[in-house]
């Protein structure tokens, strides 16, 4: 089975906007994401219930990738 990715391209996006784009995905049944970044955006990756894979290009604030519950 072939994991579906989505690259978010976050310079130009707040963080609401990526934190949205990653939730829309998810329930697309997307799996793995990629986002890039030098806006240095806090709170990134949070609360995420799914199993996924995540990779942070860029420069990214803080509280990133916390209280997520996936196995």
């Amino acid at each position: 089975m072939t994991v579906q990715e989505m690259k978010i391209a976050g310079d130009d996006l707040t963080t609401r906007d990526i934190n949205r784009k990653i939730k829309d995905g998810l329930s697309k049944e997307i799996r793995r994401f990629e986002i890039e970044s030098s806006a240095e955006l806090d709170s990134i990756v949070v609360g995420i219930r799914e199993e996924a894979e995540f990779v942070l290009n860029g420069k990214f604030g803080d509280f990133i990738g916390a209280l997520n519950m996936a196995p």
